[in-house]
């Protein structure tokens, strides 16, 4: 049964998740139907509410539903009015009969609290006859048990002011002035249910009437006595669940596992989520079990699954899984490492609990070919770190009693006084090892390290503070000085080798790549797949130095004096660095350190301590004041822009910034139907709402007035009111007369024009509309024409030069489903009627396998530039980085390399796709100069991805510089992996700093009218610019303008003479692998 009858789009968003809580405590609830029986002011009605909340019940009372159903006039309600009319009793078979209509409300799904009914053993008899016809029974019947005597002085005690309602008790609540209330001072009155002559005959009349069906209800054994004489929160607190927050994350983390066990009890091999639910959940349940250990439990783990139950992708993209329990002695991690370690695993322990048959193995085909999403290929050739180097071979021993660890970028005069070694040829040197790794030497061990000079500005600072200052020939008798009188350990090493690295053993260090990359990352000429699709992107070029990465953490690089730099000032250091991050963007791939400043990037290259580092790029000191972001091994990419973007609900913001879009361009003013069909806000005072809604979202927000008026006045209005651009809809009227007119509103305030055309080719064809255009600039909504616009050929506009072209993303890619979902989709969001031909005619006209094809080649080409959602409207907001990614992985398999160089990696491919939903947005819409790619000088909104989750889950979003949005584990847990792990706001989200890492974009007319200030925004206020003299050339790396024709009968489409066509894809990438449902 279902826990409400509310619709989840009746609630307020704030209140959307204490309606989700109470649905899923609801949902685990088992169905109830209790009787109430007490004499009066024994407590019913205050238990009542609590018991309903509890339980998810509704009540009835029998005396409300008797009223109701009068009023309402229901068939038994006029029965009822007319026995009371001829001054008779309701007849039990009437009561019986509204108790039964109203337990079928949707309101008592759950079950039902009956008070004031039954008052006799036949009422009992006939109610339980009802129920026994539905094939329901009572479960309980609560007896609200009380001395009398308690009554009396409850009740008799009771005077209220009969003007105010104010009541008052002469015991437990009374006046200030016996008989006199305390605000007016005018005379208390006693009601007659109240007095004590009244009282004892209604207590009279229920024992009588009432006891006997107290005792038919102890002889089915369903009695429960209440003590009504205790307060109501001590009868009501033994029924309360009191679940933690915790609590209610590992219920639906249960929720996952145990729909995971039922996919794989009937024979279905596991995903990636699939895979760690089921895992933690059942950990979790042997821990309740209470008879094993944590180290029982993180091998019992490693037996659950073997790799033939889940895909062959998941035991590369998941070697952890973490999940903390309650066992006897509290709170405990479990780790399991490498979880799918066998070939069967062990059903039986997969399935512990669950009562689901175990499936035969027959079911699991065998292990299908390997799939290792985001592997490197690594280039030719081993690294050497710090070459070019002084160096020098010295013996190091270990006199104290306990191990010493040294890091690579400690200054070694300045380690532990009970380490003797020649301290003058350590005089301005480090270790020669990986930076971020250490060499321990243990108590009373003797051996040889090999030492490198320090770079940069070659001043030490920090350590035991014996040098404080540059590295100085004339100042080694002072520092000898200082080493002797603090008794650090020196012992002269005249036969020391010393060296340059890179000329020969032993004084260097080479590693592998595949060592150095396991560290930092891929490096130049190495290649790496892009999730699990066919794509591989090759670095290009890597701003590290090699043996002086910054990595962040215990014994590593970014410590004081070491990679933190010491005595720079705050603003000459970051704000916060991200490290080692591969980036992938229009402007190239490659690995840097991305430096960020008051929100905004400032620098990209290497980053660290000029003091002791070679190579740290201007701006790049990682001072005192720098917070790090760990990029080692991710990908890291410009935030995502929708701009074509639906606001039907807020709730898709969520759902944007999780997939890593961090702009949104469109219009809207929620589930309207003008909203459901098309991104126009409309009225000025809608515009300055939407503006103030979205102020304290973390996404950069830009909203489009409705453009559809072939006269000026109203569009000036919309524009100045804060509308960063027009939209012209074919549901408004997309009239050669609107075109125009509305290009010429824009062109005077440099603002973009969005145009869905018209299907119905009413006003005239394609080539009527580009007439109607007059080679301004305009930017046209899935050029394709599924998504809307001229049937069959809107297509042509993609070779139109003053046409920026864009798709929506359900027809990224063209596959076998395309077809068979779109139509139902239109006809709800084009507000069309599947019983008027018309509309159906009107609806199966845009849909055309043929189209869709030859836009797969189009954005291959370069031909179509962008890639939007059209969010709720015909297209998934949160699907807009896949499907471009899936779109692109499905070319390469049919079209092969398109790189101009003949490279043999994915670059340029992925270079174009990439800037469809980055920098063309960016340009298309005048907001290039704040967003759209990782660039010096714009505002820092960054996604990190782990590569074998690339273009399906990111691993962190960064808005103006703050990390808004994150893969976050349980929030009590030890540390921040364990289960359930789930993309969450984070600190850059909440109160106002949604705010100010965020932008509104809005006409330079609104920014200059002072929107900013008359509407109260926090969020920064940016005009668009730039727009009016766009051109396709414009489009980077998507800037194709073949001669493009539609056959009207077949919808053939040729490019240039070339037939457009290719087959539809049955699977595609970034999906099975990664997603629940």
């Amino acid at each position: 049964m279902g826990s409400s009858g509310i619709a989840l789009d009746d609630i307020p968003s704030l209140d959307m998740m204490t309606e989700l809580l109470r649905r899923l405590k609801c949902s685990s609830k088992p169905d109830k139907r209790l009787i109430l029986v007490g004499p009066p002011g024994s407590g019913k009605g205050t238990q009542s509410p609590i018991i309903k909340d509890e339980f998810c019940l509704c009540h009835l009372a029998t005396g409300d539903m008797l009223r109701a159903a009068v009023a309402a006039k229901t068939p038994l309600g006029i029965k009822a009015k007319e026995a009371m009319n001829k001054g008779e009793l309701v007849s039990d078979d009437l009561v019986v009969g509204i108790i039964d209509e109203a337990m079928k409300k949707p309101s008592c799904q759950k079950g039902f609290i009956l008070d004031g009914f039954p008052r006799t053993v036949v009422q009992a008899q006939k109610l339980d006859e009802m129920l026994e016809k539905q094939g329901a029974k009572i479960d309980k019947v609560l007896d609200f048990a009380i001395d009398d005597s308690i009554l009396e002085e409850r009740i008799t005690g009771r005077w209220i002011h009969p003007s105010s309602g104010r009541s008052y008790h002469t015991k437990f609540a009374p006046p200030k002035v016996s008989g006199v209330d305390d605000v007016t001072g005018e005379p208390l009155i006693q009601r007659k249910d109240d007095t004590a002559e009244v009282l004892k005959s209604r207590l009279d009349a229920f024992h009588k009437q009432t006891e006997p069906v107290i005792n038919y209800y102890a002889k089915k054994g369903v009695l429960a006595q209440l003590h009504a004489e205790k307060p109501p929160k001590e009868n009501s607190k033994k029924k309360k669940m009191k679940l933690t927050p915790r609590e209610v994350e590992k219920l639906g983390l249960h929720n996952a596992g145990f729909l995971a066990q039922k996919r794989l009890a009937r024979g279905l091999k596991l995903n990636y989520t699939e895979t760690v639910a089921l895992i933690a959940t059942q950990i979790l349940e042997f821990v309740r079990d209470g008879d094993r250990t944590v180290a029982e439990l993180m091998d019992l783990g490693k037996q659950f699954l073997g790799r033939r139950h889940v895909l062959s992708a998941v035991p590369h993209l998941l070697d952890t899984v973490q999940v903390e329990g309650t066992f006897p002695d509290g709170t405990k991690l479990i780790t399991v490492h490498n979880p799918i370690a066998s070939e069967n695993g062990n059903l039986e322990l997969a399935l512990h609990g669950s009562f689901l048959p175990v499936p035969s193995s027959d079911k699991f085909a065998s292990i299908e070919d390997d799939e290792n999403p985001g592997h490197i290929i690594h280039g030719y050739g081993d690294i050497m770190l710090n070459p070019r180097r002084k160096a020098v071979v010295i013996k190091v021993t270990n006199t104290g009693d306990r191990p010493v660890q040294v890091g690579s970028h400690y200054h070694f005069i300045e380690v532990n006084p009970f380490l003797v070694f020649d301290r003058m040829r350590a005089y301005g040197m480090r270790l020669n090892i990986l930076a971020g790794t250490a060499t321990r030497f243990e108590p009373g061990e003797c051996k040889s390290v090999v030492l490198v000079s320090i770079g940069g500005n070659r001043v030490i600072r920090g350590g035991n503070g014996i040098v404080d200052g540059p590295v100085d020939d004339a100042r080694w008798e002072e520092v000898f000085r200082t080493l002797n009188e603090r008794g650090f350990g020196n012992k002269e090493e005249a036969n020391a080798s010393e060296g340059i690295t890179g000329e020969g053993l032993p004084f260097n260090m080479v590693v592998s790549r595949e060592a150095y990359a396991n560290m930092y990352g891929p490096t130049t000429g190495d290649k790496i797949q892009l999730g699990d699709t066919d794509l591989y992107a090759e670095i290009e070029k890597d701003f590290s130095v090699y043996g002086e990465e910054c990595v962040f953490g215990g014994g590593k690089v970014i410590r004081d004096g070491m990679g933190q730099s010491c005595g720079h000032p705050t603003d000459e250091s970051l704000d916060t660095v991200i490290t080692n991050a591969l980036v992938i963007d229009y402007s190239g791939i490659y690995k840097a350190d991305i430096g960020i400043k008051g929100g905004l990037i400032v620098s990209i290259g290497k980053a660290g301590n000029p003091d002791v580092m070679n190579g740290v790029s201007p701006n790049m000191i990682i001072g005192v004041n720098t917070e790090v972001i760990a990029g080692e091994g991710k990908i890291l990419t410009a935030g995502a822009i929708d701009c074509h973007v639906h606001f039907i609900c807020p709730q898709l913001a969520y759902e944007a910034i999780s997939s890593g879009i961090t702009t949104v361009v469109g219009g809207g003013t929620g589930p309207s139907e003008g909203t459901r069909a098309t991104t126009c806000t409309p009225a000025p005072f809608q515009m300055k709402l939407m503006l103030q809604s979205t102020d304290e979202l973390p996404l950069n927000f830009g909203f489009t007035g409705k453009g559809n008026s072939s006269k000026p006045d109203e569009l000036h209005e919309i524009i100045k009111a804060g509308a960063m651009g027009l939209k012209l809809h074919e549901d408004w009227g997309t009239t050669p007369a609107a075109i125009d007119n509305c290009l010429t509103v824009a062109e005077q305030y440099d603002i973009q024009v969005n145009i869905h055309t018209d299907t119905l080719n009413e006003s005239g064809f394609v080539e009527h509309t580009i007439a109607a255009f007059k080679g301004r600039t305009i930017h046209t909504y899935h050029s394709e024409g599924a998504g809307g616009g001229h049937a069959p050929d809107i297509i042509k506009v993609c070779g139109v030069k003053n046409v920026l072209p864009s798709s929506t993303n359900p027809t990224r890619p063209f596959t076998s489903n395309t077809i068979d979902e779109h139509l139902d989709m239109l006809m709800v969001c084009h507000h069309l009627d599947k019983n008027i031909p018309e509309d159906v005619a009107f609806a199966e006209s845009r849909i055309r396998a043929e189209t869709i094809a030859a836009e797969d080649i189009l954005h291959d080409m370069g031909a179509i530039s962008i890639i939007s959602s059209d969010s709720q409207a015909m297209g998934r907001i949160g699907e807009v980085i896949t499907r471009t990614w899936q779109t692109a992985h499905k070319m390469k398999s049919q079209r092969g390399s398109i790189d101009p160089t003949g490279s043999n990696n994915d670059n340029f491919r992925i270079k174009r796709y990439i800037a469809k939903y980055t920098i063309n947005p960016a340009i298309a819409n005048g907001i290039s100069q704040y967003v759209g790619s990782v660039e010096v000088g714009k505002w820092a909104d960054l996604v990190l991805w782990k590569a074998p989750f690339f273009g399906a889950k990111p691993e962190m979003i960064i808005k103006g510089g703050v990390i808004a949005w994150a893969n976050m584990g349980d929030p009590n847990a030890s540390i921040p992996t364990p289960e359930p792990v789930l993309m969450r706001p984070m600190f850059g989200a909440f109160g106002k700093a949604g705010s100010t890492n965020s932008i509104a974009f809005v006409s330079k007319a609104a920014l200059e009218n002072g929107v900013k200030t008359s509407y109260g925004l926090n969020k920064s206020v940016k005009a668009v610019s730039n727009v009016r003299n766009l051109s396709k050339l414009e489009m980077k790396l998507n800037d194709a303008l073949p001669n493009i024709t539609v056959d009207p009968e077949t919808y053939t489409v040729t490019a240039d003479g070339e037939v457009l066509t290719c087959a539809e894809a049955t699977t595609v990438p970034l999906s099975k692998n990664y997603f629940l449902f």
